[in-house]
């Protein structure tokens, strides 16, 4: 498994004591892909046939803001 997670924040200090919160997950950042292995099963007709299906999650960004006063 080589996913890759990255978290990003930044606080903004405002007036008073107020602040600013922006974030940024990012996950399987590298954006790896993991390919399904070969069929295992010899019962089955795909016994052994590659197919390329991908197993982990694609790359996905999630933002968010958060203003605490």
């Amino acid at each position: 498994n080589r996913n890759v997670d990255l978290l990003i924040e930044k606080r903004v200090d405002l007036p008073g004591s107020a602040a600013f919160d922006l974030r940024a997950e990012i996950f399987n950042a590298l954006n790896y892909v993991q390919f399904a292995g070969p069929g295992t099963s010899i019962t089955s007709a795909d016994f052994g046939r590659v197919f390329l299906r991908q197993v982990n999650q694609p790359r996905q960004i999630q933002f968010g803001a958060r203003l605490a006063f």
